[in-house]
Parts: C-alpha cells; structure tokens; sequence
C-alpha cells in the first residue's frame, strides 16, 4: 500500500495584524517590555510560586517577576550602601 502525503496550503492574503484583533492588541500592550523566556527552575520553588499565586489570586509569573525585580533593588541599594563604607546595609 502506498502512503499518500497530504499537503495542505494556507492562504494568508485576507489574514490580520495582531493589532487589529482588540483580545492580541490587548495582550500586546499588556505584556510590552517584556521578554518571553525558558528557564528551569527547581521544582520546590516553583510550586511554592504557584501555591502563593494562587492563594493571592493572580499569576505566579509575575510575582516570580516581582521577587526577583525586589531583589535587584535590594542588592542594588546594598552596593550603594557597601561602596559608601556602610556594612549593616541601613539606609
């Protein structure tokens, strides 16, 4: 028996931009500035993220985002205080 290879072709020409469908334009603007990723990450961490997420009523991406934008701040703000001679990090 011969196996048959289907080929189906897609037309495009009548096809629109995200930003002319309101549910992609909304997505778009919301999720500007940021950057789609793949990271692993330990399963523990993770699920806890989820755990917190979910009692807190919103996605465990951006509180993930949110805790490790906190931790920038704060190390930064550590720099600041080591590079001036303050050791306890104080402000």
């Amino acid at each position: 028996m011969e196996s048959q290879k289907c080929e189906i072709q897609y037309n495009f020409d009548h096809g629109k931009h995200a930003h002319e469908i309101p549910a992609l334009a909304k997505h778009q603007a919301d999720n500007r500035g940021k950057t789609r990723i793949s990271l692993y990450i330990d399963t523990d961490i993770l699920d806890a993220f989820r755990e917190r997420a979910d009692a807190a009523g919103y996605g465990y991406e951006p509180m993930m985002n949110a805790a490790l934008r906190k931790y920038l701040e704060r190390e930064s703000s550590a720099g600041k205080h080591a590079a001036s001679g303050d050791k306890t990090g104080a402000s």
